[in-house]
């Protein structure tokens, strides 16, 4: 069984991750912000989203209404760390890590920050090719801090 399947959230959820979404928005604000600090937000940012989900937030992440039956005892022995949770909130609620990819975006060329994008928008990529036609915006250059745009699904094809 894939991972994927182990991350399907419960009803209680959403709330959960949206405030995680904006705690995460307000980490890459203050390193936007803040450039004697910038190098130790994001890597304190990255380090945080990697940590593995513990018990208290996978009660909240899988919790279901009364009756349903809860898949976090499934996902119990395998490891869940929150960029999969949140991988996968950006996937299903399109729009919510839309201010998170700006500010990536307009910090590409520090360290981490491709590393932050990688885990919490991967699954956000994979699914580009599901999508009829698609316009992502990146860093062409980090140095010249470029923004260039390609069509994702014509690159998915080849």
């Amino acid at each position: 069984m894939e991972k994927t399947s182990l991350t399907t959230p419960g009803t209680g959820s959403s709330s959960y991750l949206k405030a995680l979404t904006v705690e995460i928005e307000k980490k890459l604000q203050r390193a936007l912000a803040t450039v004697s600090q910038r190098r130790n937000l994001l890597q304190e940012l990255f380090a945080d989203i990697a940590l593995e989900v513990d018990d208290r937030a996978r009660g909240i992440i899988f919790s279901r209404e009364e009756g349903e039956i809860s898949p976090a005892e499934d996902a119990a022995d395998g490891q869940l760390c929150f960029y999969d949770v949140l991988a996968d909130y950006y996937v299903r609620v399109p729009g919510s890590g839309k201010q998170i990819l700006h500010l990536i975006v307009q910090l590409w060329s520090q360290s981490f920050a491709s590393h932050i994008f990688s885990l919490l928008f991967h699954k956000w990529v994979c699914n580009l090719g599901r999508v009829p036609v698609m316009f992502v915006f990146f860093p062409v250059h980090k140095e010249s801090h470029m923004v260039g745009t390609f069509n994702a699904t014509s690159l998915l094809r080849t």
